[in-house]
């Protein structure tokens, strides 16, 4: 793992803990571990932001696997409080970066220190451009090397799509 990839002790503490989890429970099926989110654009506030993650995989998760990555961020969380709740991110297989289509699939996604499965949204060419463009490989290729090129153009009308479709129906809705 490369090291000091950010300014703050104990966010690169909870990344080598993160990078030397993830290795050990999934070995060679772990294609690249990516900091991503405001750490990597310069938006970063150490007093609310997280730390944000993609862990790039070989193929989909078992269900073993997927209880012993919940028991690594409980432990992480537990090491270092700080960031318990605060270290969001995503495990994706290898192959939905194939297509800049949305995955049908879920993926395993990580916040406020619990585990769920999401699909992915309109957000996901968005998501493609950051990882690709702003993203720093902890340990894997570079991203420009697996992430897809996506144009301006094609996040624009992903942006259009995600307001359109995702939140604006969100405006009147009182449980939203």
């Amino acid at each position: 793992m490369k090291k000091n990839l950010t300014p703050y002790e104990d966010g690169n503490e909870v990344l080598a803990q993160l990078s030397e989890g993830l290795t050990e429970i999934l070995g060679d099926q772990l294609v690249g571990l990516y900091l991503t989110g405001s750490l990597t654009y310069g938006d970063f506030d150490y007093g609310s932001s997280d730390i944000d993650f993609l862990a790039v995989i070989d193929r989909k998760l078992t269900d073993d696997q997927l209880d012993e990555i919940k028991r690594m961020h409980t432990r992480i969380g537990k090491n270092i409080p700080n960031w318990a709740k605060r270290l969001e991110g995503s495990y994706i297989a290898r192959y939905m970066l194939k297509s800049k289509s949305k995955p049908e699939e879920t993926r395993p996604y990580v916040n406020a220190g619990k585990m769920n499965k999401f699909r992915y949204g309109n957000e996901w060419l968005i998501n493609l451009q950051a990882l690709r463009d702003y993203s720093i490989a902890i340990g894997g290729p570079e991203p420009e090397k697996i992430f897809p090129k996506v144009t301006i153009s094609e996040v624009r009308e992903a942006s259009r799509k995600d307001l359109v479709e995702d939140w604006l129906p969100k405006i009147d809705d009182p449980k939203a």
